[in-house]
C-alpha cells in the first residue's frame, strides 16, 4: 500500500512538473500551440507508464498484475481530460466563447472519457464476477438457482 502511494505521488508531481514547464515554454514562446500539445502527450505517457509500472507484481519481476494495464488507461485518459479541460478553458474567442474546435475537441473526448471509464468499471465487475464463479465451481458448491438455457 505504501509503495503504490509512493508511486502515485511521483505521477502525480511529474505530471505537475510538465504542466508547469510546457505553459513556461508556451507563454516564453508566444502562445506557440505546439508545447501545449507537448504537454498533453507528455502528461498522457508519464501517467500511463507511471500507472503501469505502479501495478506491476511485487515479485520483481515485470508482470503486470491484473487489472493494471485497464488501471493504466483509464488513469491516463481521465488525466488528460483533466489537464485538456484546464488548459483550453481559458482560450476563448471573444469574452465568454470558446472556440468551434475546442468545444468540438472537448465535446469528443467528454465522450472517450464517459466510455472508457464505463468499460473499466464494467470490466473489473465481470472480472470479479468470474473469478467468484470459478471460486464456487472449485469448493463444489453448485448455483442456488438453476441455469436457463
Amino acid at each position: 500500500m505504501k509503495h503504490t502511494l509512493a508511486w502515485l505521488f511521483v505521477i502525480g508531481m511529474l505530471d505537475v512538473l510538465v504542466v508547469f514547464v510546457g505553459l513556461a515554454v508556451w507563454k516564453y514562446h508566444d502562445g506557440d500551440a505546439v508545447f501545449l500539445n507537448l504537454v498533453v502527450i507528455s502528461v498522457a505517457l508519464v501517467t500511463y507508464f507511471g500507472f503501469l509500472m505502479a501495478c506491476h507484481a511485487k515479485g520483481g519481476d515485470w508482470a503486470i498484475e491484473r487489472g493494471g494495464m485497464r488501471m493504466a488507461i483509464t488513469a491516463s485518459v481521465v488525466t488528460v481530460y483533466l489537464v485538456l479541460v484546464g488548459l483550453v478553458a481559458f482560450m476563448t474567442q471573444g469574452p465568454n466563447a470558446l472556440l468551434p474546435i475546442t468545444q468540438t475537441m472537448l465535446a469528443s473526448f467528454t465522450s472517450i472519457v464517459g466510455v472508457v471509464v464505463a468499460f473499466y468499471f464494467g470490466a473489473s465487475a465481470y472480472v470479479q464476477v468470474q473469478e467468484k464463479r470459478l471460486e464456487r465451481e472449485r469448493t463444489g458448491k453448485a448455483d442456488s438457482v438453476p441455469r436457463q438455457e
